[in-house]
């Protein structure tokens, strides 16, 4: 079966609230299949990027991409790097940097903290204190941990938590449009 495209994916997200099932008598029969997870999570972290803001000089100059960094190599950070080719978040091209441990000093302006403990991902964390950085989590618990936005799949349906005062420590606020699709707000 054919993939979808990565603009066809993030059209079904925003259409259908990240339904992971994409069969629906309003797309076509190449778009009724079921998503991956990765694809999915891939999508809803560039879409995650792009309706954030940043404090004013926080992100790259021009030319220069927005760092979106994965912990360890995995299918999500392969569809990542995937669906980023050709995709543009605030006029910047996306680059995908994988992290070995959470000891890497490597500037990002996205972070996704994939299958860590909570120990490891407060690593991940720390790393970040005082940094503009959008900290993604895989789980919901880790909204409770300091993830800005978390992962929460819930009856076949991918959602996600949003931790206000996460993003604000680290300087970022959200749009409504992102607001909206949230299952959940903390603050």
């Amino acid at each position: 079966m054919r993939k979808l495209g990565p603009f066809l994916i993030l059209a079904c997200i925003l259409v259908f609230g990240g339904n992971l099932s994409a069969s629906s008598d309003k797309l076509t029969p190449t778009a009724k299949r079921i998503l991956t997870e990765a694809e999915a999570k891939a999508a809803f972290v560039l879409n995650f990027a792009r309706f954030t803001e940043w404090p004013e000089g926080a992100l790259p100059v021009a030319q220069q991409p927005i760092r979106i960094g994965v912990s360890g190599q995995s299918p999500l950070s392969d569809e990542l790097q995937r669906l980023s080719k050709g995709f543009l978040i605030q006029g910047h091209v996306v680059e995908i940097v994988v992290l070995e441990n959470p000891e890497d000093r490597v500037e990002c302006n996205v972070l996704l903290i994939e299958n860590a403990e909570r120990d490891t991902f407060l690593r991940y964390l720390a790393t970040q204190a005082g940094k503009n950085v959008l900290v993604v989590g895989d789980k919901p618990e880790t909204a409770k941990w300091g993830a800005a936005i978390a992962f929460h799949p819930f009856n076949a349906r991918l959602q996600f938590i949003v931790n206000r005062k996460a993003a604000h420590e680290h300087g970022l606020t959200f749009s409504s449009q992102l607001l909206k699709l949230a299952a959940s707000i903390t603050d």
